[in-house]
């Protein structure tokens, strides 16, 4: 039976920022896909590879107009929907026959 060795940490290292240090350590980690601080400092001091997402900033705005234009058609298909409906209501009420 083979086991496996644990990779607790057990030691601790205090290190103190200021305010706009830590800001600027909470953006550059918040644009990894490192989902901790402490992992991206650690990654970063180990020299281990770190992520970066990036963003497409015209395909965002382009999928922001499609779902506007999609649930705009979403809408005006409803009404056309309870159009037709009253439509075939009528058809319905022999004075709208003829």
């Amino acid at each position: 039976m083979m086991t496996e060795q644990k990779n607790n940490r057990t030691k601790i290292v205090g290190v103190r920022f200021n305010t706009q240090e830590y800001a600027l350590l909470k953006k550059q980690s918040s644009q990894t896909t490192t989902p901790r601080v402490s992992e991206f400092i650690r990654r970063a001091l180990f020299e281990k590879p770190i992520t970066v997402k990036q963003r497409n900033q015209s395909l965002d705005d382009f999928m922001t107009e499609m779902i506007q234009l999609r649930t705009e058609l979403n809408h005006v298909g409803n009404n056309f929907n309870q159009a037709v409906r009253k439509l075939h209501t009528l058809i319905q009420v022999p004075d709208f026959r003829n």
